[in-house]
């Protein structure tokens, strides 16, 4: 039985985790833990104002793992939820790429 193993294709899925680490450091250095309101949360993933709020409301992002509501007027979201909701679903905005 023979498994036949290309280094180019290990190297690139490796080199590919390695950027979505290095990324992901950058993104929790840049950003404060909590980021206040909707068009500043979707600046840090690549996302309009509208297009978040449109998301709350849809309820792709969900009241306490995503986000709390600090006041009628005030949204604060959770940094580390919505990177780690983004990269799940392969929209997270890359900072360096292979």
């Amino acid at each position: 039985m023979f498994i036949e193993i290309n280094a180019d294709d290990i190297a690139e899925k490796v080199a590919e985790k390695l950027l979505m680490k290095i990324n992901r450091k950058l993104d929790e250095k840049l950003y404060p833990v909590e980021i206040k309101g909707d068009s500043e949360a979707g600046l840090m993933i690549g996302l309009t104002g509208n297009a978040m709020k449109q998301r709350r409301y849809s309820g792709f992002y969900i009241e306490g793992k995503h986000f709390y509501k600090k006041s009628d007027n005030i949204i604060m979201w959770f940094r580390d939820a919505l990177l780690d909701e983004e990269a799940l679903n392969g929209r997270s905005k890359t900072v360096l790429s292979a």
